[in-house]
């Protein structure tokens, strides 16, 4: 499924496998003078190549190489378009990490593709987008922002401001360092990864970054009393839900917290 969504020059393309005509997890594109910001899931490719017919794609850009932004590379590629990425990204999308057994049914098998590094900043006919490094849900995560617009692309670094679950790989400190990143910027409409377009992108980021920096400091207050992590995620979380049966542990809300006990730069 491919649903498309017009906001000014902006386009944005939420894609995803559907079940019983629902989606599983929207994962969204955004396409405006040109340029093509993510790519979506394999499972979608083929709806992909019929939409490209119909937009002037002669650039394109990866937030980061996880399967759910990149997986229709290979689409890109064969039609003369390699996309650009950040360099860390350029080995996982050459050699696709193990996918869990949820991973594939929800996004598709991660294709082997390439991409050339991306630099400091991205020229269209209209925009000029400045790349920053927006480091957290992934090491190779960036982000695009037109100044003069005031539009942040954020991928993945949004998704919400009360985001109780991360992934076993992610890092809560490098997100939260590059959320004080983009808030020294002038922010006005905040693009998401997971379809929310914010007007007030700024107060909406700042949300964020004010909810996770009381979770990691309640969390530490409480293990520096000997409370064990588990309690902490409870009195903090609340009980997990659905999440880490359904991916085997690799969303959790413990996750969250264990990460947030960890010092800085010691990953999982």
């Amino acid at each position: 499924m491919i649903r498309t969504r017009r906001l000014g020059d902006v386009t944005q393309l939420a894609m995803a496998r559907t079940v019983l005509g629902r989606p599983l997890y929207i994962a969204c594109a955004y396409y405006l003078d040109g340029l093509l910001l993510d790519d979506g899931p394999p499972v979608t490719a083929g709806e992909l190549a019929h939409l490209l017919s119909d937009l002037d794609v002669r650039q394109a850009v990866l937030t980061h190489a996880h399967e759910d932004h990149a997986g229709a590379n290979p689409l890109l590629l064969s039609r003369g378009i390699t996309p650009l990425a950040h360099p860390l990204a350029l080995d996982a999308l050459a050699h696709p990490p193990h996918q869990r057994p949820y991973q594939r049914f929800v996004w598709g098998r991660h294709p082997v593709s390439s991409a050339i590094p991306i630099g400091d900043e991205i020229l269209t006919p209209h925009h000029r987008f400045r790349v920053l490094h927006t480091p957290g849900h992934s090491p190779d995560h960036i982000s695009l922002f037109e100044e003069r617009a005031g539009w942040l692309f954020s991928g993945d670094l949004f998704l919400s401001p009360y985001v109780k679950v991360m992934r076993l790989d992610e890092d809560p400190h490098e997100t939260i360092a590059s959320l004080r990143r983009v808030l020294a910027l002038p922010v006005t409409t905040l693009f998401c990864a997971s379809g929310r377009i914010i007007e007030d992108g700024r107060a909406a980021l700042q949300r964020k970054l004010d909810f996770m920096e009381r979770l990691r400091d309640d969390a530490r207050a409480r293990a520096a009393k000997g409370m064990e992590s588990k309690r902490i995620r409870r009195e903090l979380l609340g009980e997990e839900t659905w999440w880490p049966a359904f991916t085997g542990g690799h969303f959790s809300k413990q996750n969250l917290i264990d990460a947030l006990l960890r010092e800085q730069g010691h990953a999982a």
